[in-house]
């Protein structure tokens, strides 16, 4: 619930001269019950992007953005 929250307010708004993307997919099983207290699986794909940013285009880099 909180997530967006923390990650915007670590990240902040400004974006340095050269960025480096990347994806990762990940399956996950989500399990629930139904209404009548059976239990049912499912198989998710989700992928994450990764933005991550070099000030000046060099040096260390740090992330600049993440998502799902």
């Amino acid at each position: 619930m909180f997530g967006t929250v923390v990650r915007d307010a670590l990240l902040g708004d400004d974006w340095p001269d050269a960025v480096a993307l990347d994806e990762t997919s990940y399956e996950l099983t989500l399990t629930d019950l139904d209404a009548q207290g059976n239990k049912i699986s499912r198989t998710v794909s989700v992928s994450i992007l990764g933005v991550y940013g070099y000030t000046g285009g060099r040096r260390s880099g740090r992330a600049v953005r993440l998502a799902a």
